[in-house]
């Protein structure tokens, strides 16, 4: 008989196993993202970079500088990251030259540090202050005035302009300073934007502003570190950040000076005593392009009466210019879209350009590529078409490329693009080599989606499917019985289950759940609003969106984004979802022009617009309103859901207006809270919905403030408020924590409950200062809890960024760093952990009256279940709380974290948290 028990009790255990030991804590799945590419300047624009690797002879690296702050290496062929090197926060990157096997790298105000990276494999080599970041001349945009030249004198040094007015040489082998030159008048107006080395001199170019436009400034410095001459350029510009070129080349000892005056390209030979002559005219011309190939004499310019692109080299003397090629069919034209040209270089160093557009005749792009050295000199033009995605990827926003001549006539180019929507792509020729979604560095709003059974998906079961088709759909189906009896009693058995860290890949044609249900697809909102669908066990791409501007127009939306999960599998038909964003409309070119909020309505499994349908392959919103919006939040009443959208004048929008009777029924029970006013002095306030639309609208609510608090008497300005991590319809297992001695805590359930992070209004001149957590109840405005968290003044002035505040039921949890030291306390990073309870003391409960069903009532964003339908957020009762807290000495800092959900709610929760590196 206790054989018999035990040996059930084995099958048991068995039959329950859901994941085997080794399977916990492994990394099932890590993407390395660098950024999107800067691509505003050619001073941190993507490059392809050879070096030469010993035995393995010439390898190919592609180098970019992006916005999240990181200077990265990629391996070319594959994509991958080869090595980064994430710079500080206060330490922008503001420029980048490669040179052999090192890659120099400025960043920081005016260009404060430089540091030296091995090409291949981001090593540090050394790193020197050029200046105290405090004495930095704060220009914009924030690169101009610094600019790296190696030195062409047969050593590793090289040349740095910073600040606008210094100029250092630098061993290249150790980073430390031979020289430094300043310019005598360092608050003069002239302000030096780049530097130029040659073999007998070094040349500073800079501007300096007269009353209605700019004149070009030159000084030349001996390799020693001595004036040798400052001199005017007689010019006239109209800005500070107009294309101004230094050309050199091996034809001619002296730089050339080219610039652009209305329409006519001006240059001037640079003798190092800066004798000179009269500038030449080569009129006719809008604009001039650098592609990055200035050292080779070579630029882009555009013909003034047609648009047309032309070729422009230093001539054989290197006294002026020439007209090298001009590119076919390059004049304006409604066939296709605005040119983007590139430079590059092949492994023996010969130069080559690029022009890349889009065609919408062929709806595919073109690349024409010039080797100005083809054809015995007189050059040569190659192009192709390839298959660019514009609906998933946008526009084109800059090229590079790197060039492989295998045989005479034979020009084989491999172009990384750089897009809109944040992707990076190689190319070689028209076959695409890779695709890196570097906007997922960048997520603003985040959805994880349920996906449908397998059985769903593979029967194509539908709403309309009647008796007789389910009846003819299960009898196909009986011949699989035996097979499954037999997987079956094997998992009974044994325990042997699909392992859910190994599955097979999704794709959009066969998207269903795994065993236990751990496959979603993660549903993310990029900075690009690029919509982007992610198998959540392996991180595959399953399908991306575009978000449009308006109807028309293909350029992305920019600003605050939301995203809701506004129909599960569960609550349809189980083989649909669908997710709602909400985002801020704004172009590309100028985020601040036309600004509309958008409502997007897509299918979670496809990505297909829901409603209207999208305009060449990319969504357009389903109800757009003017203005940018405050807030978003899921309103639901029974099997309805809506979307309310706040917009800048404290409206409701309703989504969509086919449930605006639902939501009138619940209108008048409805509170959210807002953080309004100008940075410094922001406040919390508090609004109720009225009960009825505005005239002549059927689907915008006005509200009214019910309350408000500035936080004046603390000398606090709101930061940022936080809501509860729970969805709206998220299940409450527990209601309570039993103790020891077998009383009850009652968790205090107030789904109105908002955290409040408190920066200081202003900044006193000594002693600590003092950021503030609060808990507020947002229909009445009371406070429930408060914490100050005091630390000194320079602390204080980030105190908001650092601070991160999880809230989930009744548990706060909130991390802070603090270096207030008085009273013997020990500055670091600190982790409280607060909870909750109703009354003041184990075994009460401020709602006395308990029935056995739920009460279910709708304020904002929750649908809950209270203790007692009586007990309103307006009774005093409701601020009766137990607090319990505990602090814990962290040792890093936080920068994200929220609380886990489960399903059902039971298992207890946990925080998850990420470190700052």
């Amino acid at each position: 008989m206790r054989f018999a028990f035990a040996l059930g009790l084995a099958l048991c255990t068995s039959a329950v196993s859901a994941l085997s030991q080794s399977s916990v804590g492994v990394v099932d799945w890590q993407k390395q993202f660098v950024g999107i590419p800067l691509v505003d300047s050619p001073l941190t624009a993507p490059i392809f970079h050879r070096i030469t690797a010993g035995v393995k002879g010439v390898r190919s690296v592609l180098l970019v500088a992006t916005k999240s702050n990181v200077l990265a290496g990629l391996d070319a062929p594959t994509g991958t990251v080869a090595w980064r090197h994430v710079h500080e926060e206060d330490e922008p990157i503001l420029a980048y030259q490669a040179n052999q096997d090192g890659v120099a790298c400025i960043a920081g105000p005016g260009g404060a540090n430089i540091r030296m990276f091995e090409a291949l494999t981001g090593h540090i080599v050394w790193e020197t202050r050029l200046h105290d970041p405090r004495t930095a001349n704060l220009l914009q945009p924030a690169n101009l005035g610094t600019g790296i030249s190696f030195a062409q004198d047969r050593t590793p040094d090289l040349f740095v302009l910073v600040n606008g007015h210094t100029v250092h040489r630098l061993d290249g082998l150790n980073g430390k300073k031979k020289w430094s030159w300043t310019a005598e008048d360092e608050t003069s107006s002239i302000i030096y934007s780049k530097v130029v080395a040659t073999s007998s001199a070094i040349y500073v170019v800079g501007f300096t502003k007269s009353f209605s436009s700019y004149t070009l400034h030159v000084t030349t410095l001996s390799l020693t570190g001595s004036m040798i001459a400052s001199q005017p350029v007689p010019s006239s510009i109209k800005s500070a950040t107009d294309e101004v070129f230094v050309l050199t080349s091996g034809v001619s000892p002296h730089p050339r000076l080219v610039w652009l005056e209305d329409t006519t390209i001006k240059s001037v030979s640079l003798p190092s005593n800066l004798n000179l002559k009269a500038a030449l005219n080569t009129p006719g011309y809008e604009k001039i392009i650098d592609v990055q190939l200035q050292s080779f004499g070579t630029f882009v310019a555009l013909k003034s009466d047609d648009g047309a692109s032309v070729v422009l080299r230093l001539d054989g003397t290197g006294q002026g210019l020439r007209k090298t090629w001009e590119f076919s069919d390059s004049a304006r034209s409604n066939e296709y879209t605005e040119s983007i040209f590139g430079g590059g270089l092949d492994k023996t160093g010969a130069p080559y350009l690029t022009r890349l557009y889009w065609s919408h005749f062929l709806q595919a792009c073109s690349l024409q590529m010039f080797a100005p050295q083809g054809a015995n000199g007189q050059g040569m033009i190659t192009g192709f078409s390839f298959p660019y995605e514009t609906a998933k990827h946008g526009i084109l926003l800059h090229t590079a490329i790197d060039v492989a001549n295998p045989q005479e006539y034979v020009y084989i180019g491999r172009i990384a693009l750089t897009t809109s929507s944040g992707a990076f792509q190689m190319w070689q020729q028209d076959k695409i080599q890779w695709t890196r979604e570097e906007s997922l560095a960048s997520i603003k709003a985040v959805e994880l989606v349920d996906l449908p059974e397998k059985v769903v998906v593979k029967s194509g079961h539908k709403d309309a499917e009647g008796f007789v088709a389910r009846l003819g759909r299960h009898s196909g189906e009986i011949k699989n019985l035996p097979s499954y009896i037999i997987r079956f009693g094997k998992r009974f058995l044994t325990g042997s289950y699909l392992s859910p860290s190994t599955p097979a890949a999704l794709s959009p044609a066969e998207l269903y759940r795994d065993t236990f249900g751990f496959r979603k697809l993660i549903v993310a909102v990029t900075s690009t609003a690029k919509v982007i669908a992610l198998d959540s066990t392996t991180g595959n791409e399953v399908w991306g969106r575009l978000l449009s501007y308006h109807e028309g127009s293909g350029a992305p939306v920019t600003g605050d984004v939301k995203i809701f999960s506004f129909k599960s599998v569960e609550e349809g038909d189980g083989s649909k979802a669908e997710i709602v964003i909400v985002a801020r409309n704004g172009t590309i070119l100028d985020p601040e022009d036309e600004v509309k909020t958008g409502v997007y309505h897509l299918d979670a499994l496809t990505g297909k617009t829901i409603g209207k349908d999208a305009i060449r392959g990319v969504s357009t919103p389903q109800y757009e309103l003017d203005g940018t919006f405050q807030d978003a939040f899921l309103v639901q009443g029974g099997a309805e859901k809506s979307v309310a959208v706040v917009d800048n004048l404290s409206r409701v929008h309703v989504y969509p207006s086919s449930n605006i009777q639902s939501f009138t029924e619940l209108a008048p029970r409805i509170h959210f809270s807002l953080v309004q006013g100008s940075p410094g002095y922001r406040r919390v306030a508090g609004f109720k919905v009225n009960s009825s639309p505005v005239a002549g609208t059927n689907n915008v609510f006005s509200t009214y403030s019910t309350w408000s608090n500035s936080f004046i008497a603390q000398q606090e300005s709101v930061h940022a408020l936080v809501k509860s991590g729970l969805k709206p319809g998220t299940p409450l297992a527990s209601f309570g924590k039993v103790l020891g001695n077998r009383d009850t805590l009652y968790k205090y359930i107030n789904p109105h409950l908002v955290a409040v992070v408190t920066t200081p209004s202003t900044i006193p001149a000594t002693g600590p200062q003092q950021c503030g957590i609060y808990l507020i109840d947002s229909v009445k405005g009371n406070v429930v809890y408060h914490a100050p968290l005091s630390m000194s003044q320079e602390s204080s002035r980030k105190c908001g960024e650092e601070v991160q505040v999880s809230l989930t039921e009744n548990w706060l949890v909130y991390s802070y760093y603090t270096d207030d030291t008085s009273n013997g306390k020990a500055k670091g990073w600190r982790m409280v952990t607060v909870e909750l309870y109703e009354g003041d003391r184990p075994n009460e409960k401020i709602s006395r009256r308990v029935r056995s069903g739920p009460f279910p009532e709708t304020f904002g964003a929750w649908t809950h279940y209270l203790f007692s339908p009586d007990l309103s957020s307006y009774s005093i009762d409701k601020t009766r709380v137990k607090v319990f807290q505990q602090s814990y000495v962290f040792p890093r800092g936080v920068v994200a974290m929220a609380s886990t959900v489960t399903k059902f709610g039971i298992s207890l929760k946990d925080i998850i948290g990420s470190f700052d590196p």
